[in-house]
């Protein structure tokens, strides 16, 4: 069996929030995959007063003076991010780190230069390679709830982390039709985030036959820890959350 071949028929779930599954779908129908979209989380905004934190991220941004850097975790912080600074003609003047390419994409697309990106693309390996200096400060623009503090790590190494949190995620509620279409028959499903674990096993976490034959596909230590927790552990780990790389390690994966 080639590789091409090895997910033919499958019928993969797609987790992510509407809109950002079309490239992975793309490839896996390449593939003869059946790609299942059902989104099992919302991204949104969360109020952002004008008040002392936030006139203080804004000044630290534009300051010439100032030796910081900003750190993106993921796409949608840079969306929030951008909408929230473009309404006020913010400057950005400090150093930019993001957490992989699709990250750093999104912040070329605004027009600025990304100046680290870690081998590793996940959170931890972010904050832990970002080549910070004692005496400077990170500005994180984050969700209400992190994949991983780093608190502690930066203040070990005499640096300031301002977390400015932007957006939060959250479940959503699915039809009964909608639920039938992972229930009646699923292979595979791809999870890029704790959030999207917690919704899945709260409308699927009764059905043990779909729990033990399924493929789990976790982007991240953070997902994978998550899964276990729930007593499963990740049947595939791809090395970059790329939809390349998600579907080469499906294609690995069916063809043992």
């Amino acid at each position: 069996m080639t590789t091409e071949s090895a997910i033919e028929s499958k019928r993969v779930l797609l987790t992510r929030p509407r809109g950002e599954n079309a490239q992975l779908g793309k490839l896996l129908l390449a593939c003869k995959a059946v790609p299942i979209e059902l989104p099992l989380i919302e991204v949104e905004a969360v109020d952002i007063n004008a008040g002392a934190e936030t006139q203080d991220v804004l000044k630290l941004l534009s300051d010439n003076a100032k030796r910081r850097w900003l750190v993106f975790s993921s796409a949608n912080a840079v969306r929030y991010f951008f909408e929230f600074v473009r309404e006020r003609d913010v400057q950005i003047k400090a150093q930019i780190a993001c957490v992989g390419e699709r990250t750093a994409e999104s912040v070329i697309k605004h027009g600025y230069p990304v100046d680290f990106v870690p081998n590793v693309w996940n959170a931890r390996s972010l904050f832990h390679e970002l080549p910070v200096e004692p005496g400077q400060t990170v500005i994180y623009p984050s969700p209400q709830r992190v994949s991983f503090d780093a608190t502690d790590l930066l203040r070990s190494r005499g640096v300031e982390l301002l977390q400015w949190v932007l957006y939060t995620t959250r479940g959503v509620n699915l039809t009964e039709s909608q639920k039938r279409l992972v229930n009646d028959s699923l292979d595979a499903a791809v999870f890029n985030s704790a959030s999207t674990i917690d919704s899945f096993f709260v409308h699927f976490g009764e059905n043990r036959p779909l729990l033990e034959s399924l493929c789990w596909i976790c982007l991240g230590t953070s997902t994978s820890a998550r899964l276990l927790q729930y007593g499963f552990q990740a049947n595939v780990l791809p090395e970059k959350p790329q939809a390349a790389a998600i579907v080469a390690a499906l294609n690995e994966y069916y063809a043992q």
